[in-house]
């Protein structure tokens, strides 16, 4: 397995554009990944949202960018995960606060289970997924492109 992320994307993306990184992501078989979506109600019709992902070792996954700042959790595997700039190599458990605006890229080198949490004032997985991430020009265009 290749270890060297910035290498992957380079090779993927010369700008290190995210958008034109996800359009060739989108353009490769897409991995399968078990999610789980929970919510707990909290203070002043606030809820927090729990997303999981199960995710393989070798796989290549891209995060949406997110609206507002959240939680992320490392809570089981190793990651190499591209955020802001950087790489970090990550082992669980790990905690760490993402930024608004902020899109993550994780090259999962054993399998694993990332959790972000985020606050919401929905109940709903599709409401809440609309609230908390900022929208994708490249997946605007693959969903468009896959309808017709």
């Amino acid at each position: 397995m290749i270890h060297d992320l910035p290498a992957i994307i380079e090779s993927v993306s010369p700008s290190r554009d995210m958008n034109d990184l996800a359009a060739a992501m989108l353009a490769m078989p897409q991995a399968e990944i078990i999610t789980e979506n929970e919510f707990s109600a909290g203070p002043d019709g606030m809820n927090v949202y729990r997303r999981a992902m199960h995710v393989k070792a070798g796989t290549l996954v891209m995060g949406f960018a997110h609206a507002t700042a959240c939680f992320n959790v490392l809570l089981t595997g190793e990651a190499l995960v591209f955020c802001d700039g950087q790489t970090h190599h990550v082992s669980a458990p790990h905690v760490f606060q993402s930024e608004a605006g902020s899109q993550k890229l994780g090259l999962f080198l054993t399998d694993s289970t990332w959790v972000t949490f985020h606050a919401t004032k929905t109940t709903s997985v599709e409401e809440a997924v609309a609230e908390i991430t900022l929208p994708s020009q490249a997946l605007i265009e693959h969903q468009r492109r896959i309808s017709i």
